[in-house]
């Protein structure tokens, strides 16, 4: 049995100073404050190498990608954080067979600024964290509370639902091409919605059915709120009668949709935003439906690479030993598209580019029970 023992790390502003960050391990005190190295981030070579990956992949080696790696973690772990994080691992991860730190990072809405950097790709001892199960990394807002969100039991395999709403902008049958292959690849049995999806659609089919998971493939919009807040929505179709082409889903109606669908465990978000800050916003307003866990997308997605990462996650995610563990799986499906790309293209940062969201006690969202 593994243990897993949580790193809960909070960033939050502090003024003009800059970032604060503090952490706590399991039976352990708070560590910090201390700054975040943000003189790292935005006044050295790192914002050169964040410009290659993130718009000029093809330009970006592996050696890029470790000391961009390498640059987030140390701007990340200073001081006491840095000794309380080498200790654990040490002392518990390194010298057990059964042992893993799961990293929650959690942070401040606000700081927009600090949420849309890659924490995925940070690399320390020669490896990428993100990549291996003896250090998840995670994304949530620990001060999130919708109880206790206990593990759903399913018998057999847990049923997908795939949305993928008409697009001029996006290939949707080959996405949905994509997705149905790993699916069935994995024997988890599956549904589509596609076409001219309107909200009203969706809303109907998940009343008609109990799906587990929603694997939605769309574009998606951002634009600042009366907050002064960046806000995502999903772009699903007008419905009859509307001039206009789409009808945006923002945050707040997404919220309302999913809200009512208390078997829904996982939403998975292959989608393309116009402004990278609206995958946050819009992962946040899932889990605040109710729903454990999301897995956004942080830059646009090659075909290659959500083809062997959805094979990968929805193979751990069902089968082997940590069926049920979705950081697991996705450190996992992470890994396999790691070791399978590794040429200087679109598909490199790819490992990288899937963010899971989790507001559970544990990763564990599911348990599979053999089908009577």
């Amino acid at each position: 049995m593994t243990i897993i023992l949580d790193f809960n790390i909070h960033i939050r502003k502090a003024g003009e100073e800059g970032y604060t960050v503090t952490a706590q391990g399991p039976g352990t005190g708070l560590a910090g404050p201390e700054m975040l190295g943000w003189e790292l981030l935005t006044q050295s070579r790192f914002p050169d190498w964040l410009d290659l990956i993130q718009f000029k992949p093809w330009e970006t080696s592996e050696g890029i990608l470790q000391e961009a790696g390498e640059m987030l973690f140390h701007a990340l772990f200073r001081g006491q954080i840095e000794r309380l994080f080498t200790g654990l691992f040490d002392r518990h991860v390194q010298s057990s067979d059964n042992m893993c730190l799961r990293l929650r990072l959690d942070i401040e809405e606000s700081a927009v600024e600090v949420a849309v950097l890659p924490w995925e790709l940070m690399h320390w001892r020669g490896f990428f964290l993100a990549t291996q199960v003896s250090t998840l990394i995670t994304r949530q807002s620990l001060n999130l509370d919708n109880g206790n969100i206990k593990p759903l039991t399913v018998a057999g395999r847990p049923r997908v639902l795939i949305v993928c709403p008409e697009n001029k902008l996006l290939d949707g049958v080959r996405e949905i091409e994509i997705v149905s292959s790993s699916l069935q690849k994995a024997g988890v049995p599956f549904e589509v919605l596609s076409g001219q999806v309107t909200v009203q659609a969706l809303d109907d089919r998940l009343a008609a059915e109990a799906y587990h998971i929603l694997h939605f493939i769309g574009l998606g919009y951002a634009e600042t709120g009366e907050d002064g807040q960046v806000h995502g929505a999903l772009a699903f179709s007008a419905p009859a009668g509307r001039k206009e082409e789409h009808d945006q889903l923002d945050h707040v109606r997404l919220q309302a949709v999913l809200g009512n669908h208390r078997t829904l465990k996982l939403v998975v978000l292959n989608t393309s935003f116009q402004d990278r800050p609206g995958h946050l916003s819009t992962a946040a307003a899932v889990l605040r439906s109710g729903i454990p866990a999301v897995i956004a997308m942080q830059f646009d997605i090659a075909d290659e690479v959500a083809i062997l990462f959805a094979e990968a996650l929805y193979s751990r995610l069902t089968q082997g030993r940590w069926a049920g563990q979705v950081d697991m799986a996705v450190a996992l499906a992470r890994n396999a598209c790691y070791l399978q790309f590794r040429k200087p293209d679109v598909t490199l940062r790819g490992f990288a580019t899937p963010v899971l969201f989790l507001n559970a006690v544990d990763g564990t969202i599911f348990k599979l029970e053999k089908e009577s």
